[in-house]
């Protein structure tokens, strides 16, 4: 993460968060990933690594030492988090009232919701592996009644929508039936539709028996205009147009476009 501030210690060990890919250095960079990522903070977010992280690399054993007294449990973690960001100074009055309403507001939320809400927030972020994660949860056994139908629709439709991104059609595909079963919904048949073409296979007649041939017509031509203004678009793209020039420009324009991946992918959590 891009140093926010550093009016603290910086670690020499940084706190990690996994699901991010994410390394925090500051008691600033820390509070401003528990600021800005409520959906993401589980309950078991306090934990003993982050209290030795708070205690050993950013030298506050007394932050640490009060985190210890207050926090004894789950139902505590909203609390310690608002007590953590009131210490640092980092948030003004204004903000840690905004912060300590979004906490309320997550609370209110049964934990299938918070799946989701974080599931969407690492769509948001292009992070479709940790969020097919969150979804997995809420796509499977639904025989405790936890689970409502409206939260299993939506977190089938944003996993199909994940595995498309991440080009693995065959299990985009299976999202899709499941999803057709549970809704009947023509639209998404049409999405399933365009999921086989990606994916070079025929689609199968049984699963679109019901489906006239005028309507097939339309979603193929549809398909096919869609696919042609990817291509237009593609070729305009520097890095395909440098495969047309000589090695030397051609590997400058891909050396530069790596770097600006780079770069936006480091300006994603300023």
């Amino acid at each position: 993460m891009g140093r926010l501030l550093l009016c603290g210690q910086e670690a020499q060990i940084p706190y990690e968060v996994d699901e991010l890919d994410l390394r925090l250095y500051t008691v600033e960079e820390l509070c401003y990933y528990i600021y800005h990522y409520v959906p993401l903070l589980d309950d078991d977010f306090v934990d003993e690594r982050l209290v030795r992280f708070i205690e050993h690399e950013l030298d506050r054993p007394e932050t640490a030492g009060k985190i210890r007294r207050f926090w004894h449990g789950p139902s505590d973690t909203d609390n310690t988090l608002y007590m953590l960001l009131s210490e640092t100074g980092y948030y003004s009055e204004s903000e840690l009232s905004f912060f300590q309403e979004a906490l309320s507001v997550r609370r209110k939320k049964s934990p299938p919701e918070r799946a989701l809400e974080a599931g969407i927030t690492l769509m948001g972020m292009s992070r479709y592996q940790g969020a097919l994660r969150r979804f997995s949860k809420l796509t499977g056994d639904r025989s405790d009644g936890r689970i409502t139908d409206t939260i299993y629709i939506k977190a089938l439709e944003r996993s199909a929508d994940c595995y498309g991104k991440l080009q693995a059609y065959d299990r985009a595909a299976d999202c899709l039936e499941r999803l057709y079963d549970e809704t009947k919904g023509e639209r998404v048949l049409e999405k399933l539709y365009d999921v086989c073409l990606l994916s070079g296979a025929e689609p199968d007649p049984l699963v679109f028996r019901k489906v006239s041939d005028e309507t097939m017509k339309k979603w193929q031509e549809s398909y096919w205009q869609t696919e042609l203004l990817f291509k237009e678009e593609a070729e305009k793209d520097p890095v395909c147009q440098s495969c047309s020039q000589d090695p030397v420009t051609a590997e400058k324009e891909l050396h530069a476009f790596a770097a600006r991946i780079r770069e936006e992918s480091r300006r994603m959590l300023e």
